[in-house]
């Protein structure tokens, strides 16, 4: 089965992505700052979200104009994002990720390792559920209207 991607509901599934985002981040942080205090505050969680969902529309909608399979495509990408990701909450422990910025503590760290997976997971679902759609043009092998 082949899948179309539906660049019109591209949009809608981005404003889906940065909701699950922004409400799943901002739920992590606050629970975060009842364990530790946070050292990130929770307007840059916010935008934080809102950018990666409009950076994972964006990256969805090139896959779509460009790959072959772009589901398969974007699903890899949408994977070593999240590997690379990995390091940033990490390195912001033993560096300040910014001029003026503190460093993250352990509670900060693992809250945004959370983050990031809500984030990855929420653009991947709605991008791949939300703005694709399944051909049928090319019959699965042993589907009636592939028989003879």
């Amino acid at each position: 089965m082949m899948t179309i991607v539906r660049f019109r509901r591209i949009p809608l599934a981005t404003t889906v992505a940065a909701l699950v985002g922004v409400t799943g981040n901002a739920l992590v942080w606050s629970i975060g700052t009842q364990m530790d205090r946070m050292t990130i505050g929770v307007g840059e969680v916010v935008v934080a979200s809102l950018l990666g969902a409009l950076a994972g529309g964006i990256a969805f909608a090139l896959c779509g104009r460009f790959a072959r399979n772009p589901v398969r495509v974007f699903t890899g990408l949408s994977i070593a994002v999240v590997l690379l990701y990995i390091a940033g909450p990490l390195l912001a422990a033993r560096e300040p990720y910014m001029e003026g910025a503190e460093l993250f503590n352990p509670a900060t760290v693992v809250a945004a390792q959370v983050m990031h997976l809500i984030s990855a997971a929420g653009v991947w679902f709605a991008m791949t559920r939300l703005a694709t759609d399944a051909s049928s043009s090319h019959p699965a092998p042993g589907s009636a209207r592939h028989l003879p």
